[in-house]
C-alpha cells in the first residue's frame, strides 16, 4: 500500500513546491460536499447531554438498543482519532490497534508496524487530527454507513524539528450495526503533497542517536546503521560548526538510510531522475495554514541517503561530500520563512558550495562553471532570486550559478559577509531586494557585483 504512495517532491532547483494547504482545502470541501445525513451531530449531542444528567441524579440509565440504520458523526470519529492519539502517547498497542480488528491482514501489520516505529522517536507532538469531517447515514437497517477521509499525523521530532508537520493518510471507517463500534478498515496515502510514505510507513526500522543527527534504517541494516550513524554525525557536526552566521539554523537532523532505490526514490517525494547518494527535502504543509506559509512556521528538512547505490560503499569520498551538500542544505531552511518556496537558490548555492568545501575542490568549481556558461542560458546576470536559468532541466544550471556566486563571494570577500548574505537571500523575492542586500553586506552596487562575478565565472571556465 505505501509502495505506491508518494511524498511531496524535492523543494530545489527552483521548482516551486505544490501548496499543500490547497490540496487539504480542496479534498476537504469535496468531503464535505458528500456528507450524508443532516443533525447526526446533533442527535448525539443531545443523547450525551440526557445521559449525562441522568448519571448527575444517581439514576443508571438504561438506554435502549439502537435500531434503525447505523450513522457516524462528525464527534465520533473525533473521538476515535483522539483515542488512537493517547493510546500512541502511552503506547498501549492493544488499544490503538482495537479499530484495526476487521481490516485486511495488510492494514494490521502495516498499523502495527507504525505504532512500533513511532516508539524511536522523541515526538514532542503526535496526534491524529482530520481537517473535514464527514457524517453518514446508511441507506437502511442492514447496510453498512461509511466515511472517505483525509487524516493527519501531525508530529515534531524533538530537537529536529521547528514546527509540527502533518503526515497524510487516507482512512475508510465504517460503521456495520446501529450501536456498533467504529471501525477503520483501510487507511492508505493521500497524494503526493502529503509526505507519504515516511520511513515508519515503510519497514520495520532500527534507530541510532547521536547528538546532531538520529538516523534510521531498516531493522535488517542493524548491523551497519551505527556506522552509518557515526559518518553522518561527523559531517552534520563540522557543519553545525561551520555556520557561524544568522539563524535559526538546524543543529541536529533526521536521516533516513534508505536501503534500495525505490525507497529513495519515494520516501517524502516523487520519483525522481538521478538524485544522487543523498539528497535533503523539505516539507511545509500543515492542514492548519491553507494559505501560504508563516513566518513561525518554516518548512522542516528531511535527509535520505541512497545505501543501496554502488557508489555508496566503492565511493566513500563521493558519498560523504553528497551527505555534506544535504547537510547544508537542511541546515539553512528553518531561515526560509518567507518565501517558504523550501530550498532558495541561496540555500542550494551554498550547500554545493560547501561540498566543495570552499574552494578546497578547484576541479569541481571549475568544472561546475563549465555547465553554466555551456548552458546557453548564461546572460550573466543574477536574477531575482531563482539566480537564472532554470530551462536547462539536464545541467540545471542554476544550480551552479546559485553554488559559483555563494563561491565568489566567499572568496573575495570573506566567509563572514557570505554568512551575513547567504541568510538574508533566502527570504529575498525581488531584485531590488537582493540589490540592496548586496550593498548593505559587500558595499557594492549589483551591476558591478554582476560584471566581476561573470568575468570569473567565464576565467574558471575557460581553465
Amino acid at each position: 500500500m505505501y509502495g505506491t504512495s508518494q511524498g511531496p517532491h524535492r523543494l530545489r532547483r527552483g521548482r516551486k513546491a505544490l501548496r499543500a494547504g490547497a490540496l487539504w482545502a480542496a479534498l476537504a470541501a469535496v468531503a464535505a460536499a458528500g456528507c450524508q445525513g443532516n443533525g447526526a451531530a446533533g442527535d448525539a449531542k443531545a443523547a450525551a447531554d440526557q445521559e449525562a444528567g441522568l448519571r448527575a441524579a444517581g439514576v443508571s440509565a438504561s438506554p435502549a438498543v439502537p435500531t434503525g440504520p447505523p450513522r457516524i458523526t462528525k464527534a465520533e470519529v473525533e473521538a476515535l482519532l483522539d483515542a488512537q492519539t493517547r493510546a500512541l502517547a502511552i503506547r498501549d498497542e492493544a488499544t490503538f490497534m482495537a479499530p484495526y480488528k476487521n481490516a485486511a491482514s495488510g492494514v494490521l501489520a502495516e498499523r502495527r508496524q507504525l505504532f512500533a516505529n513511532l516508539q524511536l522517536l522523541p515526538l514532542t507532538v503526535a496526534k491524529f487530527v482530520a481537517p473535514a469531517v464527514p457524517e453518514a447515514r446508511a441507506p437502511a437497517a442492514g447496510d453498512v454507513a461509511e466515511v472517505n477521509l483525509l487524516v493527519a499525523f501531525r508530529h515534531q521530532v524533538a530537537g529536529i524539528d521547528p514546527s509540527p508537520i502533518d503526515e497524510g493518510y487516507q482512512y475508510r471507517i465504517v460503521r456495520e450495526t446501529a450501536g456498533a463500534p467504529l471501525q477503520i478498515v483501510y487507511v492508505g496515502g493521500s497524494g503526493p503533497a502529503a509526505g507519504n510514505p515516511a520511513p515508519w510507513d515503510r519497514e520495520p526500522l532500527v534507530a541510532e542517536s547521536r547528538p546532531h543527527v538520529l538516523l534510521l534504517a531498516p531493522e535488517s541494516e542493524r548491523g551497519r546503521a551505527g556506522a552509518w550513524a557515526d559518518t553522518a554525525e561527523a559531517i552534520a557536526a563540522r557543519e553545525v560548526a561551520a555556520w557561524q552566521g544568522p539563524g535559526p539554523t538546524g543543529r541536529r537532523f533526521l536521516v533516513y538510510a534508505a536501503a534500495d532505490g525505490l525507497a529513495f526514490d519515494r520516501t517524502y517525494a516523487f520519483p525522481r531522475e538521478n538524485e544522487g547518494l543523498a539528497v535533503c527535502r523539505v516539507m511545509s504543509f500543515s492542514q492548519d495554514r491553507p494559505i501560504g506559509c508563516p513566518p513561525e512556521q518554516p518548512g522542516v528538512a528531511r535527509l535520505v541517503v541512497n545505501t543501496a547505490d554502488p557508489a555508496f560503499a566503492a565511493q566513500p569520498d563521493v558519498a560523504a561530500t553528497a551527505l555534506r551538500q544535504a547537510v547544508a542544505e537542511a541546515l539553512l531552511v528553518p531561515l526560509c520563512t518567507r518565501t517558504c518556496d523550501g530550498s532558495s537558490w541561496a540555500v542550494t548555492g551554498y550547500a554545493r558550495a560547501r561540498a566543495w568545501e570552499l574552494a578546497e575542490r578547484p576541479d569541481a568549481v571549475a568544472n561546475s562553471a563549465r555547465v553554466l556558461v555551456g548552458s546557453d542560458f548564461f546572460v550573466a546576470r543574477l536574477v531575482g532570486t531563482q539566480l537564472l536559468y532554470f530551462s536547462d532541466s539536464r545541467a540545471f544550471p542554476g544550480d551552479h550559478a546559485g553554488a559559483l556566486a555563494v563561491q565568489f563571494i566567499a572568496e573575495r570577500y570573506g566567509t563572514d559577509q557570505l554568512r551575513r548574505f547567504v541568510a538574508g537571500a533566502v527570504n529575498t523575492t525581488r531584485g531590488d531586494e537582493l540589490a540592496g542586500l548586496l550593498k548593505t553586506v559587500i558595499g557594492q552596487d549589483i551591476l558591478a557585483f554582476e560584471q566581476e562575478w561573470a568575468a570569473w565565472v567565464r576565467a574558471l571556465a575557460a581553465t
